[in-house]
């Protein structure tokens, strides 16, 4: 797979990922009070981590955007 995530936007995204997560964490929602933002939040927190981590986004790629500053020939 090609990456079409820059360094910035892979951290942005990680730090974004895991303070959602430890919101969810410590939030005094529950997920017998509102289940659907408890489970909608960890959905983002976990996308937004695994984008990072493989340095791509489905979106990005489905509308042709990409903030990796190298060309795929250098990726080979």
């Amino acid at each position: 797979m090609e990456t079409n995530l820059g360094t910035t936007d892979r951290l942005m995204r990680a730090s974004i990922g895991i303070l959602v997560l430890v919101g969810v964490l410590i939030s005094p929602v529950d997920v017998f009070t509102l289940p659907a933002l408890y489970y909608g939040a960890i959905v983002v927190g976990i996308i937004a981590l695994l984008n990072s981590m493989t340095g791509m986004c489905i979106v990005f790629r489905l509308i042709g955007v990409s903030t990796c500053p190298l060309t795929s020939k250098e990726h080979e």
